[in-house]
């Protein structure tokens, strides 16, 4: 029974130790320090791939003035390609100049096609005219008219 007992003693001990002692609330957070000292240099970096231009492309508009041109960016940083756009590259139309000396007679050229018209056409004192009086007359298109609009139903008793 001794051995017990001395046994719970030490287990007391222990027990008493390994509590936390008792503590008060948190105290407010204290001042920022001062910034510390840059650190040293790191080593230099690999280097970087070389890029590469994949394609260029120029334009020029038609307009007058001052010249100028604008270069826009393109790809991605290791296959770029570059749009050049050019302006102002024509100048103002110049003063006429004078008249030239007139040229030699050319030779004569080969005779012209012969025209011979049919009827309804006939061409008289170089004049090509068209004779229709045998076809569709006015008189004929008004008889017409009249008869289509005598075949119509009376509609006067309809109302719309």
């Amino acid at each position: 029974m001794w051995g017990h007992r001395g046994r719970q003693e030490k287990l007391a001990r222990r027990d008493r130790r390994a509590k936390p002692e008792p503590r008060g609330p948190q105290g407010p957070q204290g001042e920022t320090g001062a910034t510390g000292a840059t650190g040293p240099q790191g080593p230099a970096g690999d280097d970087g791939e070389d890029a590469t231009i994949t394609g260029a492309s120029a334009t020029v508009d038609a307009s007058t003035g001052t010249p100028s041109a604008s270069v826009t960016l393109g790809g991605t940083a290791s296959a770029r390609t570059f749009a050049f756009a050019f302006t102002g590259l024509k100048g103002e139309t110049g003063a006429t100049g004078p008249q030239g000396p007139q040229g030699e007679t050319g030779p004569a050229g080969a005779s012209g096609t012969t025209f011979t018209p049919a009827s309804p056409l006939s061409l008289s004192g170089g004049v090509l005219s068209i004779d229709l009086s045998s076809y569709a007359t006015q008189s004929w298109v008004t008889q017409q008219i009249n008869a289509a609009i005598a075949d119509l139903d009376d509609l006067s008793g309809v109302s719309f």
